[in-house]
């Protein structure tokens, strides 16, 4: 019994990992006593709680991104710039959020190791999913061009953009660039001038060297 509830708790693990740095660039957050609370933040808190009850239970193993130690490095500065300039309880409270924000980012790599193939197709399909609801959303508004009425979302549609089209040239498959066909004159209506340039500027690079 207990294998099979590890076992469940693994892929609901994996699930979220998969998805929740995508659900960043989304809109689903609700406010309240002036503290903005995302959904992907829930999730991060929620995949790192199942993560350290596995780890406890000897039943993963951790692994950190090449060169973790130095971006430790950058949560002792972030400490002491926010102390000098706000004071020691905010500085405290700057440095819990980016220590949980990179935590989540080893427990995204830790699982994405294990499987990559499966762990970025379902990352590519839930930027999809996003930029699809975020389309239909505004489409539904009445705006046929300018997504940007739903907060970090308008970046949805360039960074997949990028994403597709790299791993295309990384894995020499050309199957990632079939949802470009839909996916690059959304990415040209939404006028979000940095996520059009950098896509062009990623694109341009990518085509010059091969």
């Amino acid at each position: 019994m207990f294998s099979i509830k590890v076992k469940n708790l693994k892929y609901v693990l994996f699930m979220i990992t998969a998805m929740v740095i995508p659900l960043y660039f989304t809109d689903f957050r609700l406010k309240t006593g002036g503290v903005i609370i995302r959904l992907s933040d829930v999730l991060a808190l929620f995949s790192i709680s199942i993560f350290v009850l596995l780890l406890l239970k000897n039943k993963i193993v951790i692994k950190y991104p090449v060169g973790f130690n130095y971006i430790c490095i950058f949560i002792v500065y972030c400490f002491f710039n926010a102390l000098a300039q706000v004071g020691l309880t905010k500085a405290i409270i700057a440095t819990v959020q980016w220590v949980l924000i990179l935590f989540t980012l080893v427990v995204v790599y830790t699982n994405a190791v294990k499987d990559p193939e499966k762990f970025r197709a379902i990352f590519i399909k839930t930027l999809l999913v996003i930029c699809f609801f975020t389309l239909i959303y505004h489409l539904m508004h009445g705006h046929l061009t300018s997504y940007k009425f739903l907060g970090d979302a308008k970046y949805a549609f360039a960074l997949t953009g990028v994403i597709l089209i790299s791993c295309a040239y990384y894995f020499d498959d050309k199957s990632y660039l079939k949802p470009l066909i839909f996916l690059y004159p959304v990415i040209l209506l939404s006028l979000e001038r940095k996520g059009i340039l950098a896509f062009h500027m990623v694109a341009f690079f990518i085509s010059s060297s091969v």
